[in-house]
C-alpha cells in the first residue's frame, strides 16, 4: 500500500490529494454535464465529461432521475483521460498498478484507469483512457465500480444478482451468463411479481436483509423476447453495439419494488423439457462462491478480499435452492410465488 507524501516527504491525507485533483480538473476544458438520481433513499449527483456520456448513463437509471435541490449524499465524476494529466507528478512515476488508502479515502491507479474515493467529502472519481469502440462502463451499467465503492461507504453492498418476490418478501437469483437469471427475473416482473432487478442489486449491509433497485433497465436475449410480449418494443435499436447482443428495455419506475425482504437464494437451472418447475434445497457452497466471484469481478473489485468477506458474512445463513426451470415462462413465476408464500 503506497503512502502519499508531499515534496518534503510528509504524509498527506488523501482528501487533500483529491482537493488538489479538483483544482487540476478545474483547469481543464471540462464543463460537467450532470444529473441527479435518488437511490435507496439517497440523493446522488453524477457528473460527466460530455453530454453524450451523460445521456447514455441516464438511460440506464432514468426512472430514478430527479430534479431535487439540496446537498447530495455523494457526487460521482467520470471523464476520459489518464492519471498523469491530473495527479501530481511525483505520484505518476510509480510503475504498474498501485493503491493508497487511509482514513480519508482510497486511490487506485493503473496505466489505463484511476479510481478515487474521497470519503470526507464523499466524492467518487473514475477516469480511463478513451476506448476505441464502446464504453460499457457508461452504457448499460453506469459507473458500476464507483457505485460499489459508494455502497461500501453507505451501509450497502452491490451484488451481481437479480431480486424478485411477492408480498414484500423475496429471493436473490444468482447465476452466470446464460443460466436464465435475467429471463427468469424479467418473466417474474411481467407476471406481476415484485421486481427489484434482473442483474445488479443493492442489499443492506446491516439490519434486516433488504434488496433495493438501482438500474431501471432490463435486458433479454433475442430468442426469449418473443416469449415476453408484454415488454413491448425494445427501447434501444437492437443492433446498438453496446447492447452486447441483448435487447434493452427501459422500465417505468412504478414497476419496481422499492425494496424486498430477502429470505433465500435461488439458482435457476434450465430444464431439458417442458416439465413442471421444481425447487429443492441445495448446499450453499456452490451458489455462494458463484455469486461472490461474479459480483467481485463485475464491480471491478475481484482482488478486494475485504469486500468478498463482507458479502460472505452478510449472506451467511441464507438457505439456498436450485430451481429447475420450465420452458413455459409463465409456470416459473407461479412456482416461485407459491414457494415464497409457503416457505418464506
Amino acid at each position: 500500500m503506497e503512502k502519499i507524501t508531499n515534496r518534503a516527504g510528509e504524509k498527506v491525507p488523501l482528501t487533500q490529494v483529491f482537493q488538489a485533483l479538483d483544482r487540476r480538473l478545474a483547469r481543464r476544458p471540462i464543463v460537467w454535464e450532470t444529473f441527479r438520481i435518488r437511490v435507496c433513499g439517497r440523493l446522488l449527483e453524477l457528473c460527466f465529461e460530455d453530454r453524450d456520456m451523460r445521456d447514455a448513463a441516464m438511460r440506464s437509471v432514468q426512472s430514478h432521475v430527479v430534479q431535487e435541490a439540496g446537498t447530495p449524499d455523494a457526487v460521482f465524476f467520470y471523464w476520459y483521460g489518464v492519471s498523469t494529466e491530473i495527479l501530481p507528478e511525483e505520484m505518476t512515476q510509480r510503475p504498474g498498478v498501485w493503491e493508497s488508502r487511509d482514513d480519508t479515502g482510497l486511490l487506485k491507479v493503473s496505466e489505463a484507469q484511476m479510481y478515487g474515493v474521497d470519503t470526507v467529502r464523499r466524492h467518487f472519481y473514475f477516469t480511463r483512457q478513451k476506448p476505441d469502440t464502446v464504453d460499457y462502463a457508461v452504457y448499460g451499467h453506469t459507473l458500476v465500480g464507483l457505485v460499489s465503492r459508494w455502497a461500501s461507504e453507505s451501509d450497502l453492498i452491490l451484488l451481481h444478482a437479480a431480486a424478485v418476490g411477492a408480498g414484500g418478501k423475496g429471493v436473490l437469483v444468482v447465476g452466470r451468463g446464460g443460466s436464465g437469471k435475467s429471463t427468469f427475473s424479467v418473466s417474474c416482473m411481467t407476471e406481476g411479481m415484485d421486481f427489484v432487478s434482473d442483474d445488479y442489486t443493492l442489499i443492506s449491509a446491516s439490519g434486516s436483509l433488504r434488496a433495493m433497485p438501482i438500474y431501471t433497465t432490463v435486458a433479454v436475449n433475442p430468442d426469449m423476447y418473443a416469449r415476453l410480449p408484454s415488454l413491448g418494443e425494445p427501447s434501444v435499436p437492437p443492433d446498438a453495439e453496446w447492447c452486447n447482443g441483448k435487447l434493452q428495455f427501459f422500465i417505468p419506475g412504478e414497476r419496481f419494488a422499492p425494496e424486498l425482504e430477502i429470505g433465500a437464494v435461488v439458482m435457476p437451472v434450465i430444464g431439458p423439457d417442458d416439465g413442471e418447475p421444481a425447487i429443492r434445497p441445495i448446499a450453499p457452497g456452490a451458489a455462494m462462491v458463484q455469486m461472490l466471484h461474479t459480483s467481485a469481478i463485475q464491480v471491478s473489485r475481484n482482488r478486494d478480499a475485504a469486500l468478498v468477506r463482507q458479502m460472505a458474512q452478510r449472506l451467511s445463513g441464507l438457505p439456498v435452492y436450485e430451481m429447475r426451470m420450465s420452458r413455459d415462462l409463465k409456470k416459473n413465476p407461479a412456482a416461485l410465488r407459491r414457494f415464497i408464500e409457503k416457505e418464506l
